[in-house]
């Protein structure tokens, strides 16, 4: 059998893998096995690589980069495997090649070459999910690669896929309920349906375009309808769209990035309520950055800014970046919070 994914989310993991153990590992890592299992896998690995599928390949070199084992003899072994053989990657390997690369920050510049020509391939452009699109972005963002070609395509093909998914309301229901014609034999979907765009791969997209300085007009109007809708629903299914408090918290915060326009403000009004639901559990990294997109984007309403205040003024761990510190200076002036809260964010610097 050949090697493939190796990650352990079942309650038995905590057994055998780094689950559970030391906090910092457990935060980085979770779910997977302990150095010593790669360190024992990858020579393994080399011996094999020209058996092993390409497909397999990447989906293997995933389980070292995901918890960031680094492994440069496997990740050349791995780039020389695939690359001249790229066209037989199904569509998730070909967006997961480049995306292993930029996650675990080491440089082959060969490998995006070859991935943004497969992407811009007619026949396989048109098979890209939405999450491949996000996985495709972010990867070149990451890397700062900026191919305008392909930002462009992705861009493009993006857009009809979220026209789809409004005509077909999959802002209810994201997970698996995107349909096209040519994913009825897609191995990875459920009746033709693959999942749609979600808050991680708006996320995910605008992020890329604030990061490349990069702007697709039709995109973000489509994005910012898709989004709204999703917020204008009964709560149970505004709660299935939003999935996770920190999700959401990006993707308004990559929304703020992206663009400052009217239409942008208009989304943060329909999201206001749902802010404030989720202050409550966003840790205050999260909250902070929240709350610069709020600046940037949001309406000043006493009620919203009272519950920034509130949630800000109740964390006493802020654990930030050095990078965040400025905007988020800035932010608390321009909100008019309280000034405890400036006075503690110039201890934290």
């Amino acid at each position: 059998r050949e090697p493939c994914f190796w990650s352990f989310h079942r309650a038995s993991a905590s057994a055998w893998s780094s689950r559970g153990r030391e906090r910092r590992e457990r935060r980085r890592a979770s779910g997977f096995a302990c150095r010593d299992f790669y360190d024992l896998l990858a020579p393994l690995l080399l011996q094999r690589m020209p058996e092993i599928h390409p497909i397999c390949c990447v989906y293997l070199m995933w389980s070292f980069c995901k918890p960031r084992v680094m492994c440069q003899d496997l990740f050349d072994a791995v780039a020389a495997r695939v690359i001249p053989e790229v066209q037989s990657l199904d569509r998730c390997g070909l967006a997961m090649f480049s995306w292993n690369y930029s996650y675990i920050n080491y440089e082959l510049k060969e490998v995006y070459k070859v991935s943004a020509a497969e992407a811009l391939r007619t026949e396989r452009l048109e098979e890209l999910t939405p999450r491949d699109l996000a996985n495709l972005m972010g990867a070149f963002a990451k890397a700062g690669i900026r191919d305008l070609d392909l930002m462009q395509a992705l861009s493009e093909h993006g857009c009809g896929l979220l026209r789809d998914g409004i005509d077909q309301k999959c802002y209810k229901r994201p997970m698996k309920s995107l349909a096209r014609e040519i994913y009825e034999e897609d191995f990875s979907a459920v009746d033709g349906q693959v999942d749609a765009f979600d808050m991680v791969s708006l996320s995910e997209m605008l992020g890329s375009f604030a990061d490349q300085q990069f702007l697709h007009r039709d995109f973000l109007e489509l994005a910012d309808e898709y989004m709204m809708k999703g917020f204008d629903q009964p709560k149970r299914d505004v709660e299935t769209f939003l999935r996770f408090p920190q999700v959401f918290a990006r993707a308004l915060v990559s929304r703020a990035r992206a663009y400052i326009d009217e239409r942008g403000r208009t989304v943060f009004q329909m999201a206001m309520p749902h802010v404030v639901n989720s202050l409550a559990k966003l840790q205050a990294k999260d909250v902070l950055r929240l709350t610069v997109a709020w600046a940037m984007l949001g309406p000043r309403d006493p009620y919203v800014l009272a519950a920034f205040e509130s949630r800000l003024l109740e964390l006493d761990d802020w654990k930030i970046e050095e990078s965040d510190l400025e905007a988020a200076r800035w932010a608390l002036k321009d909100l008019e919070l309280n000034r405890q809260l400036l006075h503690r964010l110039e201890g934290r610097s």
